[in-house]
């Protein structure tokens, strides 16, 4: 493997220790709530996308056809479903060149472009998290590929290449406030290789205090929300605040943002246009996309309503309880929602996720470098259950069970049994029988959690959540 090393760029490589990027406002310590949103703990993994079953997350992301088949700016890209393609493992982002008029969602007419290409979005938005993307960067003059967040306030840019040098690796935060001009605050780091010469992994991590960027795993920029007046470096968590002035950073972004992948093609504004030299077509690679969030240990939370998310929410805690005494929960459609437990999720009995909504659940294994234990329902389960209320005729022990799982009744009744993973798909399934106790062997069933749905003729069903754990 080569070792790459990297001298940074002459262009004030951390906005946040010198306040030059913009005005920054100078505030008391009465006006900060800093302990509100800080997440303490580990990282932890809750969500992957890589690709190795062939397929995109679309209860994740949208694709271009979704809302973005058009360029934004002047750029000459029309943005094409079949230029996201998945093969042996690896997301594939394409630009081509295959110029021809295209319907513009922007004019809603028919616009001449020189080229096609990729992008995917994000359906939810998010905040505070570790985003992570593994990826090879395509060469060319021209071509434009970048990892980056996109709120209704600002913007950040966890890498923009122009790749004419794959050796420059640009990042940047983006302020555009009400009645005011676009302001940028801009780093330059340069690698003694090209980042096209084999995969590498950028990631942000975002708090309410900080953003840092990473470059396989080394820091090569940090952006601070607060500084003391002197200039001192930003403060690296609420337990450092006292009485006194800061500086708030203009740029540090004030809510959530939606994450977004794409390549584009540069007329001249981010470098120099395609030229002669340009060999198409040309890919974004990516490996995959993680995130993870705090491990919030000891803390417990429970969820009514889900109707303020702004079609996303992700929580994190030991115990996670979803219930309400009233109504039921609804996940409503385009709403996504993680919820992610050291210890345990409770859900109760009224939980519905509605068709185009999507909720995953994840209880964290003991060791904080595990993969969770994932249980999801989306918007593409086949069934949506419904637990009953009464649990009167059938007993279904143990839960969690981890080989066998047991069914019995004192009732003199013919009855069968179905199980269902978290998405709907049928696992096991006995036929209709007066035993009294049935076993199923669930040993080769993966971690997560299952609908068991018990029936007979006589319209005697219940329908139990069982935790499969291994």
């Amino acid at each position: 493997m080569m070792l790459c090393i990297g001298i940074v760029y002459p262009m004030n490589i951390f906005c946040q220790q010198t306040p030059t990027c913009g005005d920054w406002e100078l505030i008391s310590w009465s006006q900060i709530s800093p302990c509100d949103h800080f997440e303490h703990g580990g990282w932890q993994l809750i969500y992957e996308n890589d690709f190795e079953n062939g397929s995109l997350d679309t209860t994740f992301w949208y694709t271009c056809n979704d809302g973005w088949n058009h360029t934004h700016g002047n750029e000459p890209q029309y943005y094409l479903n079949e230029n996201i393609v998945i093969e042996n493992g690896l997301l594939y982002l394409t630009v081509k060149r295959e110029p021809g008029y295209y319907y513009n969602n922007a004019t809603g007419s028919y616009s001449y472009f020189e080229y096609t290409s990729g992008w995917i979005q994000s359906k939810a938005e998010f905040q505070y998290g570790k985003y992570e993307i593994r990826c090879k960067i395509p060469a060319g003059q021209g071509l434009w590929p970048a990892f980056w967040f996109y709120g209704s306030e600002g913007e950040i840019d966890v890498y923009e290449f122009n790749c004419q040098n794959t050796h420059k690796h640009h990042m940047t935060i983006h302020n555009w406030p009400h009645n005011a001009s676009h302001e940028q605050c801009h780093t330059t780091w340069i690698s003694s290789c090209g980042f096209d010469d084999e995969f590498h992994t950028f990631s942000l991590e975002w708090d309410d205090f900080k953003l840092i960027y990473r470059v396989d795993g080394i820091v090569k920029r940090v952006d601070y929300k607060f500084l003391i007046p002197n200039g001192q470096a930003g403060l690296v968590d609420c337990e450092h605040f006292s009485s006194g002035l800061y500086l708030r950073n203009p740029f540090f972004p004030k809510g959530p943002q939606s994450i977004r992948i794409n390549v584009a093609i540069s007329s001249g504004g981010f470098g120099p246009a395609p030229n002669s030299q340009t060999i198409f077509p040309a890919s974004l690679e990516i490996d995959y996309i993680k995130i993870f969030k705090k491990n919030n240990v000891g803390k417990s939370i429970s969820i009514s309503d889900f109707d303020n998310t702004n079609h996303s929410d992700i929580y994190t805690a030991d115990t996670i309880i979803i219930a309400n005494s009233n109504n039921p929960i609804i996940i409503d459609a385009d709403q996504y929602v993680v919820v992610a437990a050291n210890k345990e999720i409770v859900i109760n009995h009224d939980f519905v996720v509605a068709n185009g909504g999507a909720f995953r659940a994840c209880i964290f294994n003991s060791r904080e470098d595990d993969s969770p234990n994932p249980i999801v329902i989306d918007n593409n389960s086949k069934q949506l259950f419904k637990l009953t209320d009464n649990h009167s005729f059938f007993n279904v022990f143990p839960n969690p069970c981890s080989n066998r799982l047991f069914i019995s009744t004192d009732k003199d009744v013919d009855y069968a049994v179905d199980v269902y993973d978290s998405t709907g798909e049928k696992t096991f399934s006995t036929a209709s029988s007066p035993q009294n106790i049935k076993s199923i062997d669930v040993s080769k069933l993966s971690n997560g959690c299952y609908f068991v749905v018990i029936h007979n003729n006589n319209d005697l069903n219940e329908t139990y959540k069982v935790i499969v754990s291994h």
